[in-house]
């Protein structure tokens, strides 16, 4: 739960940390689908490029999209006197 500006500045520090560490997860899972798909491992460069998704594509989009919100909600709450 976030309470305050102060919390809500440090989850938006917290959310850029979380998606940096999934870009470079994100990275080492296309480097391993692209090693299989070279040893013509289709099954599994399939399985791979798919769980990629799942586990890094879809957190990094929702950690975006978090830190939009959270934006939004802190230049609304600036703007109330």
């Amino acid at each position: 739960m976030i309470r305050g500006r102060r919390a809500a500045a440090d989850f938006i520090i917290r959310t850029e940390q979380s998606e940096r560490g999934h870009l470079v997860l994100l990275a080492l899972g296309v480097l391993s689908a692209a090693y299989a798909l070279s040893l013509q491992w289709y099954g599994w460069a399939v399985y791979l490029s798919v769980g990629n998704v799942f586990v890094n594509i879809y957190p990094i989009m929702l950690q975006r999209y978090t830190r939009c919100r959270i934006r939004a909600m802190l230049s609304r709450s600036s703007a109330c006197p």
